[in-house]
């Protein structure tokens, strides 16, 4: 197995002082994937999906697919005042030290070093209530989650894996550690968690813990709406998105966090939309069942308000499910398409080119095609793919779109002797209707022209004004 050498260093300055240090949780699974995967040229299983993850066609093991090496934790049977004193040559912090969690910030990257610990009581359905320190590492490995997830490396004495991780990896399957639901009452997340390595990892969840899952299904609605927004999330922009969310529906969790939710898409409409979070997540939420008098796109708002997301993410996600946007036809419709979108032109476009909306037209053209029709199904596309050359176009030439793109503004306009207010931002909209229609050159000039004729004949027709 394979690890920085930052990874080393740590556990040698621990080894150093008297103490004993090893690697734990995900970064020892995904090293270990990673080399068995290599190992596993030629054969079925588990780990010709596991290699794609972590593997170039041809290639050495690479660290990509959300797997960085430098998310490395260390489990250690110093204490958190002890880890301080060790690495007082560091910067250190506080990260949950009544939890025996310190972070060391070891050449210029910040490595999590946790004492080993076992963990009694969750009233809150998260953190333990206490929390005893131990001198051995095998109890810090019992309190994790999943066996691929309780296992341990050392540069010297190899992997520990007491609970066999390896050989359920080899069977393609996620086990939990001792008792499932013991587990998921611990902290109800790992239900979420479940469904996600299960997707990715190409694995079966074990019938234990599924039944687990299944009956703590409601134990969604006690844990933070924020950590499942980071779950869910990470699940959404995973090339496994599809299969998870399908798997979320199945086992009854899609349902208890989104009951507005009809019916989940299928897998295959993830896979034309790029990972990030705000087409992931309109892709998810354009299954929202419809309301009355309330459309998709203001549902989905109020739905990840709900999941306490940032406000930049529901008005993106908002925009993206607009169904009252037309497509612009040509150029000046095109100004005024980004104008009002702005950076939310193209990405609105990709949506519905890619999207859920433009699978079904696929399916539908798919359909007519086998009966003899279809034609205007396939137009659907080619529409967009104009729209998109059309804003394209607008963006490379950075044409005018708003009303701060003309080459005059309002102070422009007072010196002329317009009025502060109302009827200076009147004559700009209609100047940048002017200018977007190419009845009016975007100059000085002529806009400072037109604005002086407009005043004279206004005050023509009103001498009192």
């Amino acid at each position: 197995m394979t690890f920085p050498q930052a990874a080393g260093e740590i556990i040698g300055r621990l080894e150093g002082a008297g103490y004993e240090a090893w690697v734990v949780g995900g970064a020892v699974r995904d090293a270990y994937l990673a080399g068995a995967a290599q190992r596993a040229e030629g054969t079925g299983g588990a780990f010709r999906r596991i290699k794609s993850l972590f593997h170039k066609e041809d290639g050495d093991p690479v660290w990509g697919e959300g797997v960085d090496l430098h998310d490395i934790d260390f489990a250690t049977d110093a204490r958190p005042e002890e880890i301080e004193a060790v690495f007082s040559d560091c910067k250190t912090v506080d990260v949950g030290k009544s939890f025996g969690t310190i972070k060391v910030v070891w050449a210029n990257i910040p490595y999590e070093i946790t004492t080993y610990r076992s963990e009694e009581g969750y009233r809150d359905g998260r953190h333990p209530d206490r929390v005893t320190y131990s001198d051995k590492i095998e109890e810090d490995l019992l309190r994790r989650d999943f066996t691929m997830n309780a296992m341990a490396y050392h540069p010297e004495r190899g992997l520990l894996d007491p609970f066999d991780g390896r050989g359920d990896l080899k069977k393609g399957l996620l086990r939990a550690v001792g008792n499932p639901k013991d587990r998921i009452e611990e902290d109800g997340l790992r239900m979420l968690r479940a469904v996600r390595f299960a997707a990715r990892l190409g694995l079966v969840l074990e019938p234990h813990l599924q039944e687990a899952i299944q009956s703590h299904r409601e134990d969604l609605t006690r844990l933070s709406m924020e950590r499942c927004l980071e779950e869910m999330t990470r699940m959404l922009t995973d090339k496994s998105a599809g299969g998870a969310i399908q798997a979320m529906e199945t086992l009854g969790l899609l349902p208890v966090l989104i009951p507005e939710i009809d019916s989940a898409l299928a897998r295959q409409r993830y896979d034309f939309l790029p990972p990030e979070e705000d087409y992931r997540w309109a892709c998810l939420l354009s299954s929202l069942s419809p309301q009355q008098g309330e459309s998709r796109s203001r549902q989905a708002k109020k739905i990840l308000r709900r999941f306490k997301s940032s406000n930049d993410l529901q008005d993106r996600v908002a925009i993206l499910l607009r169904e009252d946007i037309e497509l612009p036809k040509d150029q000046s419709q095109a100004q005024i398409f980004v104008g009002e979108l702005e950076d939310m032109a193209m990405p609105y476009l990709l949506f519905r080119k890619s999207g859920p909306d433009a699978f079904l037209a696929r399916k539908k053209s798919e359909i007519g095609r086998r009966r003899g029709q279809g034609t205007k199904m396939e137009n659907y596309r080619d529409d967009i793919i104009q729209s998109m050359d059309l804003v394209r176009t607008v963006q490379r030439n950075r044409l005018p779109t708003r009303v701060s793109d003309l080459a005059i503004g309002g102070r422009d306009l007072m010196d002329m002797g317009y009025n502060q207010g109302r009827q200076i931002g009147e004559t700009l909209d209609r100047l940048l209707a002017l200018v977007i229609e190419g009845k009016v050159e975007n100059t000085r000039e002529a806009l400072m022209a037109w604005a002086e004729e407009s005043l004279a004949s206004s005050k023509e027709e009103d001498p009192l004004s």
